[in-house]
């Protein structure tokens, strides 16, 4: 609860630690951005209070942009600059590109030194385009370059440069070099239509040719510019690094699909199952251990993909799933400020959920195909809101007695900042496919309670592949 009695939400530490972003509903409809110092025990306000805040993103408290549905925004003065924000970060990760609305919604960076807001001219069409804030400071007089380096394999280092030489300013993490995290690499194929596709494949130091290996395909993106080793710069539930260096080869995956039509959902399977069979194929996978961990949307494609009644998937997990074309979920988020009455989610599957449209649903929703399913699923909700509109599927699952496992965190953010967070996600991601696609179980005894539990859907789940279709009976976590 924030100061005024409103609920806040969406939350995130600050990078330094030394403080809390956070949304607080100043009313039925509003909500403002607002900073908790830890230190002082004070909070203060970043947006005005007749602003709707959709999303922010926020490096310290003199640093933050945040998407806003107000309309017609103050105007900026003729004498003031423009605004600069030199963070070497894609427009779309760090402002948020407009989901579709009735009305797009406006951008903006707050300058807190000066208080004066700056609207960006942005197009939405433009802004996937790769158009890029500041990929680097530059000093026009002196010719000196600040530039961050970092690759697939190689750390971030500070670098400055000019015409005649170069030198590492700062390495912010050295102890990385000590680290082993597997070695990653660009792979390309062809889906089943022909389209290009491109990932970040993550083996083990140790990786012998010839050898089939257990495969883990991770859903989201896929950014071969930058040192990610969890995969992703998503941290919930993505762990490629780690699952790499357990012997779990990791597929990275961006889908690239077209979003708001029914193409989306079997556009990202088809990249999927198109890399798997290329994997296979070349003698590095092994089509018996294959996984896949969803994060937020890609959720749905997993679903898609383990009711789609096509590659067998040993094992999936899916995290804070904000779509799984579900229906109970659908409905529950009908006043969603990013999707209102849910226009895209409709659009997606084929129509909307009543009426005639109610057809499309039935055939292309996997929460009406849950018998399909014979994968173990991980389900973890990051908070009990979350775990509300992920639970008709877990509920769905426990009711045909399939092999499924709900997890809730006693958080309320999206992509994970706590690091404690940080560790059960991943952690968790790491001990559930090596569970299941390399029979393996963390000695820790407080681990002890989950293995059990795993134990005995895996029991249940051998129990089930040797009964007749339609006759299976599995017990389920929670």
């Amino acid at each position: 609860m924030g100061e005024t009695g409103f609920v806040i939400d969406k939350w995130r530490w600050l990078a330094d630690s030394n403080g809390l972003a956070f949304l607080q509903r100043t009313d039925d409809v509003h909500r403002q951005l607002v900073l908790a110092d830890v230190r002082t025990k004070s909070t203060k306000s970043l947006t005005p209070a007749g602003e709707n805040v959709a999303a922010f993103e926020v490096q310290d408290g003199r640093s933050y942009s945040y998407s806003s549905e107000l309309r017609n925004p103050p105007p900026k003065a003729v004498d003031e600059p423009a605004a600069t924000v030199g963070t070497g970060r894609p427009l779309v990760n760090l402002l948020f590109a407009n989901q579709p609305a009735s009305g797009p919604p406006q951008i903006h960076v707050w300058k807190v030194i000066s208080g004066k807001r700056f609207e960006v001219n942005q197009n939405r069409a433009a802004i996937p385009a790769a158009q890029n804030l500041a990929p680097q400071l530059k000093g026009e007089s002196t010719g000196l370059e600040i530039t961050v380096e970092q690759g697939l394999n190689d750390p971030p280092l500070l670098i400055a440069k000019n015409e005649r030489t170069s030198r590492v300013l700062w390495d912010p993490n050295p102890q990385l070099g000590e680290l082993d995290l597997g070695q990653a690499s660009v792979y390309t194929w062809k889906d089943k239509d022909g389209r290009e596709r491109k990932g970040g494949l993550y083996k083990p130091s140790d990786y012998r040719a010839g050898q089939r290996y257990p495969l883990v395909i991770q859903t989201h993106d896929f950014d071969e510019s930058q040192f990610l080793p969890a995969g992703s710069r998503l941290t919930s539930s993505y762990a490629a690094g780690v699952m790499a260096v357990a012997g779990i080869i990791v597929l990275q995956i961006g889908e690239d699909c077209p979003s708001a039509t029914t193409e989306d959902g079997p556009c990202a399977v088809s990249a999927y199952e198109s890399a798997i069979e290329q994997l296979v194929s070349e003698g590095i996978a092994d089509r018996e251990r294959i996984g896949v961990v969803a994060f937020s949307w890609p959720s749905f494609y997993v679903m898609k993909l383990i009711t789609s009644n096509g590659i067998h998937i040993k094992a999936a997990l899916i995290a804070n799933a904000q779509f799984m074309g579900d229906y109970f979920q659908h409905i529950a988020l009908v006043d969603d400020p990013a999707d209102p009455q849910g226009q895209v989610r409709d659009s997606v599957i084929g129509g909307p959920a009543f009426g005639e449209g109610l057809e499309q649903w039935l055939k292309n929703s996997p929460s009406f195909h849950l018998d399909r399913i014979t994968t173990p699923l991980m389900m973890v909700a990051q908070g009990r809101w979350d775990a509300l509109l992920m639970w008709a599927p877990y509920a769905g699952l426990h009711y045909l007695q399939k092999p499924v496992d709900l997890i809730v965190l006693k958080t309320s953010e999206h992509n994970l900042t706590n690091p404690h967070m940080r560790m059960l996600s991943q952690g968790g991601t790491v001990d559930w496919f090596r569970f299941w696609l390399q029979d393996y179980e963390d000695p820790d005894r407080a681990k002890s309670e989950q293995y059990k539990r795993w134990r005995d859907l895996r029991k249940a789940y051998l129990e089930n592949e040797r009964k007749p279709a339609g006759n299976s009976a599995a017990p389920s976590g929670s």
